[in-house]
């Protein structure tokens, strides 16, 4: 993460800083939320798929955040042009505290529903966006295969979601 700080060390990291610890501490609070108790057998019958979510969204989303932070004339020769490139590198950095949710899943005990809560509303977004903006030709055909990637997320995260929703005890 210092590598990342450092490319953004032009401009005032300090409210970048507080968003990722914004968004890490929502998602503790979500997960020591009182009234649920999870049944470990579950975890245990579906820890395969949920940690493999986790991994590949997680590092889609990583990959695809930090690229247009990193390299924008390479993300636009493939992406298309941009107007606004402030736009795209907001994204890109709007979408690291969704990764570092996913990620600090695998390294602390968290109840695994608000993280697939999170899966299921970054996958779903991003993929109506995908589908709507290159139906309507706004942008290039490229990102509606990123919304065909964020259906499979979304189709993974929602099973995992059903399976668990029988094993929750409000």
């Amino acid at each position: 993460m210092g590598w990342f700080l450092l490319i953004l060390s032009s401009t005032n990291v300090r409210p970048i800083l507080r968003l990722f610890k914004i968004v890490h501490k929502a998602c503790c609070i979500a997960a020591s939320l009182n009234g649920m108790l999870f049944v470990v057998q579950t975890i245990v019958d579906h820890r395969k798929l949920y940690i493999t979510l986790i991994i590949a969204h997680g590092l889609y989303i990583l990959v695809t955040a930090l690229w247009p932070l990193l390299d924008i004339k390479s993300f636009m020769e493939v992406t298309g042009p941009k107007n606004d490139i402030w736009l795209v590198k907001t994204v890109g950095v709007l979408l690291i505290p969704i990764v570092i949710c996913l990620f600090s899943a695998l390294f602390l005990e968290t109840h695994p529903v608000p993280v697939i809560l999170v899966g299921i509303s970054c996958s779903a977004g991003l993929a109506v966006i995908d589908f709507y903006y290159t139906s309507n030709k706004t942008i290039r055909g490229i990102y509606a295969w990123d919304g065909v990637l964020e259906i499979i997320f979304l189709t993974g995260w929602v099973y995992l979601l059903i399976k668990l929703k029988g094993k929750l005890i409000t």
